[in-house]
């Protein structure tokens, strides 16, 4: 009940209440399970849903041809297990930001949760009794929230008793688990991604994971004129955020108030929750400073350079968000908490030059989280000191205050001339966010890559390929791989011949393919031969390394999860055939390997003006 609060109010709670959903529904009597399917397609499967998530291929397929409550009831419960499995990558993700957050005292009733732990040393025997009460109570909150979308999970009226219980011991939910808790980690840097917001692109604290690459380097620049000096870190009153900011309800007149129309009050409570939201991100971006880095710094744990990798532009960052919090409470107090334009505030900061700022350091602290908790990981298993001071620390960190729900509806403008102008300015400062947003994702994403790269790299195995006499091959030798773009990369069956096959795990470079067996902890690049017996002219033999200049993809008409790469040079030619672990795996495999081919055979002029496939922009800065 906790982790689900937890996800309603960081991130995106469809994944969780389909895969608890259908868990219910899969020890329902098969008449009962039979007739709520139905309604679990329309809430999560069809296109039009309103809690829509992702969906597997053939389930979809199979849904646009029958209509759900005609499909056998063996056909319905396969269906739920594959969407269930589809779900569990995103609440891995949400459970590993629950339980760093639960380190610093930041997750919903953690008083009550610290409680159940010591109790459950104590009275064993009362221990489930007790889950189920303290259970209930965070259930009882999480309707009190008012959540605009009503679901068949009981927001409003009381969950079932399954939903209660762990789903799944596989996801490590909760006591009962199969697998052991995972080792501290320093849940403040939050998630590893910007999910893109709805209405104005506010809801939710903004990037707070840390990360990104230093000034020069990709993402670098200067602060705008007047603004970017340290020295006004320290001039932020304490007692700002000592406690949540009133509701604009109880401070607006209540004159005003009675004669505000509906649609006039549901736009108040949107600019109310963009207030409470920056006031609560803020926040968090203090602890961070002042409970984290400052004393970091102070006790000599790490110098003034490993701490701006590790939380790179966080000062100018709290600078920045300190401002546009005190230009909405200015805005609020000015106006009597009924505002009627904030247009210009907004574009003050998202637009321009202000914005351009914004960005690139909002992206420099969201890039580097994974690099930044390694760092932060190893310290604390070498240093015992630091240890303990990580566990001094976590006890004094403040909760982050609750983020208001997102309403249902978003605000209706008027359309008279006056209110149309403030909508259009509205709309500008949304689209400025959405692109700050995208910069994030952008260099995340890249960041990520570049780590993935590195542990390739570490785990790469060369002596397989040391007596071949493939120029590629020798080449590849002294390669280091993070010095190149990582654009997909994925599990695929390489086809050598009719009767041979073999596991392989594909990197698609921005130049190479290259085509990697695992054999324990290592990755080998081994050259296979068609026949059995290897010939003495090699030119049977297949090379692990492609290069992508010279590469083309066609399907295999005998199998539609399988495909062919073919590469060509003027001596000859070679065919593999690999095979993805689904139809939608191998269409894009074969679509991403096409663009990344197209795009090296364009001028070079050309090939830098637009994003890479997959997602690919250039190597990040490299990390120190």
């Amino acid at each position: 009940a906790a982790f689900l609060q937890h996800v309603v109010l960081q991130f995106d709670p469809c994944p969780v209440l389909c895969y608890l959903h259908a868990e219910m529904m899969r020890r329902m009597s098969p008449k009962e399970g039979r007739k709520q399917f139905q309604e679990f397609c329309h809430l999560f499967l069809d296109k039009a849903g309103l809690l829509r998530v992702p969906v597997p291929h053939h389930v979809q397929f199979e849904l646009e041809r029958s209509r759900p409550e005609l499909l056998p009831e063996e056909t319905q419960r396969r269906f739920l297990r594959d969407v269930q499995s589809l779900q569990e990558p995103e609440i891995r993700r949400q459970l590993e930001d629950f339980r760093s957050k639960r380190l610093m005292g930041m997750t919903p009733g953690e008083a009550e949760l610290a409680e159940l732990e010591r109790g459950r040393a104590r009275d064993p025997a009362g221990c489930e009794a007790r889950e189920r009460l303290l259970a209930q109570g965070l259930l009882a909150r999480l309707e009190e929230m008012q959540i605009g979308v009503q679901t068949p999970l009981g927001f409003g009226v009381t969950l079932p008793e399954p939903l209660l219980k762990p789903p799944s011991p596989n996801l490590g939910f909760g006591p009962g688990s199969v697998r052991d808790p995972p080792p501290p980690q320093f849940g403040i840097f939050g998630s590893g991604s910007v999910r893109d917001p709805p209405n104005l692109g506010f809801w939710g604290p903004p990037p707070q994971t840390p990360p990104a690459p230093e000034p020069g380097g990709p993402g670098g620049g200067d602060p705008p004129p007047g603004g970017g000096s340290e020295g006004s870190v320290g001039r932020v009153e304490p007692e700002l955020l000592e406690q949540d900011p009133p509701a604009w309800r109880e401070r607006a007149a209540p004159e005003a108030l009675r004669g505000l129309p509906q649609r006039e009050v549901r736009r108040q409570e949107v600019l109310n929750e963009l207030f409470l939201t920056e006031h609560a991100h803020v926040r968090m971006l203090r602890v961070l400073l002042e409970l984290f880095y400052q004393p970091m710094l102070r006790e000599g744990f790490f110098d003034e350079q490993e701490l701006s990798n590790i939380f790179p532009s966080l000062e100018d960052l709290v600078e920045v968000h300190t401002a546009f919090l005190d230009s909405l409470k200015k805005l609020r107090e000015e106006s009597g908490f009924i505002i009627a334009e904030i247009g210009d505030v907004l574009l003050a900061r998202f637009e321009g030059t202000e914005g351009s700022w914004f960005q690139k350091i909002s992206a420099r602290f969201c890039s580097r989280q994974s690099f930044a908790l390694e760092q932060l990981k190893a310290k604390q298993r070498k240093d015992t000191r630091f240890s303990q001071f990580i566990q001094r620390r976590l006890p004094s960190a403040p909760r982050c205050p609750k983020i208001p729900p997102k309403p249902q509806n978003p605000p209706n403008f008027p359309q008279n001339a006056e209110e149309a102008a403030e909508r259009s300015k509205v709309q500008r400062a949304a689209e400025c966010c959405r692109q700050i947003l995208n910069r994030v994702n952008r260099e995340v994403r890249d960041m990520e890559n570049l780590m993935k790269l590195k542990d390739y790299q570490r785990r790469l195995d060369l002596s397989g390929v040391k007596q071949s006499s493939d120029p590629l091959l020798n080449e590849f030798k002294n390669t280091d791989i993070t010095k190149r773009t990582l654009v997909h990369e994925g599990p695929l069956t390489w086809r050598v011949a009719r009767d041979k096959a073999v596991e392989v795990q594909v990197l698609l470079l921005d130049d190479l393919l290259v085509l990697l067996q695992r054999h324990e902890e290592r990755l080998l690049l081994r050259c296979h031969s068609r026949a059995l017996a290897p010939a003495p002219d090699g030119k049977r033999t297949l090379s692990p390394v492609i290069r992508l200049r010279c590469a083309m993809t066609r399907q295999v008409a005998t199998d539609h999860k399988a495909f062919y790469v073919i590469a060509s040079w003027e001596d000859g030619a070679q065919i593999y055939e690999l095979v993805a672990p689904s139809v939608a795996d191998r269409k894009t495999w074969c679509s991403i390997i096409t663009d990344a081919a197209g795009s090296l055979k364009l001028p070079e002029t050309l090939r830098g003006k637009g994003a890479q496939p997959g997602g690919g922009h250039g190597p990040p800065a490299p990390l120190e």
